[in-house]
């Protein structure tokens, strides 16, 4: 808005923020347009992908113990959406601590709400099938390659899950 100019509209891509992200998510109810859902599964596929391997490369024992904690629990979680959702969120924002990046959990926690909201969708329809099973799967095989300081690994498991996820995230109506 400009004093006795008017009123214009920006373009969201050049101007735009996280801030704006989380709006436009709340106001379209959790759904939003098919080319923005892609795009925000292709910048997850890049960061994560970067943030396993890293963790892999600076994990200290605290963060593997914490690994160790959430593994314990999602061999005994309810497989109730919230639960699953809050939990797989838990398991991603470690992976960006462990990789001792600073921005890469302010990212993570920046996109907290529409995370939870894919992700949530997901395990709202898988979350009793083997399709789950397999995210646990992989989990624990990014934990041994973390543990094992093995970053192309960690690397390759990540993107292998996040594939996994966007894969059946995909066939959701």
């Amino acid at each position: 808005i400009e004093a006795r100019r008017g009123v214009f509209v920006s373009d969201y891509r050049t101007s735009g923020s996280f801030a704006l992200l989380s709006s436009l998510l709340s106001y379209s109810g959790g759904n939003l347009d098919p080319a923005f859902t892609q795009s925000m599964l292709e910048m997850r596929l890049l960061v994560e992908i970067e943030t396993a391997r890293l963790a892999a490369l600076q994990r200290s024992a605290e963060h593997l113990a914490r690994f160790e904690q959430i593994l314990q629990i999602e061999a005994n979680v309810p497989r109730e959406n919230g639960a699953l959702t809050e939990l797989d969120f838990s398991f991603h924002l470690l992976t960006a601590i462990a990789s001792g990046n600073l921005v890469y959990p302010l990212i993570l926690n920046s996109f907290k709400k529409v995370y939870t909201h894919l992700t949530g969708r997901f395990f709202q329809q898988y979350g009793q099938t083997a399709v789950v099973d397999e995210v646990f799967t992989l989990h624990r095989r990014l934990v041994s390659a973390i543990d094992a300081r093995g970053g192309p690994e960690a690397a390759a498991v990540m993107a292998e899950m996040l594939r996994h996820g966007e894969r059946f995230l995909k066939q959701i109506p």
